[in-house]
């Protein structure tokens, strides 16, 4: 039995916006994972997180959340607005006496937050972990619009293979452009090398926030077929330190039949269940097929693994 999903959309009534503020994404985050937003009918919950303590900046550019369920790691993510376009990302292992937080992670680009025409975002989660995807609107290459550019963060706990209950902490991103959407932040090559995916600690504990290896199981461990022809839909992502299987990705990688960048934000159902098709790979066409190297993947908005 998996661990229930919420899902947030910038679609929902009252949601916030990013409409180019500084510190827009700081308060989708804050609305999704500590204060929820709407009301009645319509009000959602948040993820039950926790602003950290004298994190949170009076202009409203930067702030710092962590879980506060009793079996998470209470790893930190903080996020600091850059610019209007732009957003950094760092994560801490925990915070010292003083209340300071402590043992950072490695830098890496800055997340692609805003463009001229608008945005429109997704946010999946539960307790302890998170996605959020970030999709421009209303952006043209060539006179063509793009559907398929965009930009993601995934912070929180992998299903837990090592002894440390503090060390299977991700902080993942990948996308677009760091600043404009307008390219894939760095050869795709990079990410599959695991530049910019850093896990809370090394297996024996010893090293905070190491690199990790996202790994496709194409042709390995396929786990989503079309119910037209039983071809591969999706297959699972591991995460690898050192050699050391470290968990699975909540979402799927390597949409197979061809999906166009139109169908970018758009609902499947997948062997019952409900995904959100989420094309990260820039261009006016954007097609996946077996081993191409693109950003397409299917976020499951019902459950995810414990």
């Amino acid at each position: 039995m998996g661990i229930p999903v919420k899902v947030f959309r910038s679609t929902d009534t009252d949601a916030p916006q990013i409409a180019g503020g500084r510190g827009d994404v700081k308060t989708v985050l804050k609305a999704c994972l500590v204060s929820g937003f709407g009301s009645g009918e319509k009000r959602k919950e948040p993820l039950g997180w926790e602003i950290v303590a004298g994190t949170e900046t009076a202009d409203g550019f930067r702030c710092a959340f962590r879980p506060t369920a009793i079996d998470s790691a209470k790893n930190i993510i903080q996020i600091s607005g850059v610019n209007t376009n732009s957003t950094s990302l760092t994560a801490y292992f925990d915070t010292d006496a003083s209340g300071a937080l402590v043992n950072a992670s490695p830098t890496m680009p800055n997340l692609a937050t805003w463009k001229t025409g608008g945005c429109e975002w997704a946010l999946v989660g539960h307790h302890k972990s998170f996605i959020l995807v970030i999709r421009p609107l209303g952006f043209i290459i060539n006179g063509e619009p793009v559907g398929g550019a965009g930009s993601s963060l995934f912070f929180g706990e992998l299903e837990n293979r090592v002894n440390n209950v503090r060390a299977n902490t991700l902080l993942m991103r990948f996308g677009s452009g760091a600043t404009d959407f307008t390219n894939l932040y760095s050869p795709i090559t990079d990410f599959w090398a695991g530049k910019y995916s850093f896990i809370s600690a090394s297996v024996d504990g010893n090293t905070k926030w190491p690199s990790v290896i996202p790994n496709s199981l194409f042709k390995t461990l396929i786990v989503g077929y079309s119910p037209i022809n039983s071809e591969c839909i999706y297959t699972k992502l591991a995460i690898t330190q050192g050699g050391a299987f470290r968990g699975y990705l909540p979402f799927g990688y390597s949409v197979h039949h061809r999906l166009t960048a139109s169908e970018n934000f758009t609902q499947k159902i997948i062997d019952g269940k409900k995904h959100l098709l989420c094309n990260l790979t820039p261009g006016a066409t954007a097609y996946s097929n077996w081993g191409e190297n693109t950003m397409f993947y299917l976020i499951n908005l019902e459950e995810w693994d414990a």
